[in-house]
């Protein structure tokens, strides 16, 4: 039975995206819990693809940290944060 701010027919609300027109979910943030992790190497050997930048700028970005495995969300994070770094 639908509840009463629900229309007749309609799926429940959910918090995982909004649907749009075409019916695929909108670009929403994952949650940190959710995202993949993956191997330094991995996203090296993929760094073109997934970045626009060489392997090298993400090793740069990595440069003094321990981390064995990253999201993209958070490789991406450290490329812009290397990137914006002054240089002497």
């Amino acid at each position: 039975m639908a509840k009463a701010d629900e229309k007749p027919g309609s799926a429940p609300a959910t918090d995982q995206g909004t649907e749009t027109q075409s019916g695929n979910i909108a670009d929403t943030p994952a949650s940190p819990e959710l995202a993949t992790k993956y191997s330094i190497q991995e996203l090296l050997d993929h760094s073109a693809a997934l970045f626009s930048y060489s392997p090298e700028v993400l090793v740069g970005a990595l440069h003094g940290r321990d981390d064995k495995e990253l999201t993209v969300d958070e490789a991406k994070a450290f490329i812009a944060e290397f990137l914006k770094k002054k240089v002497n």
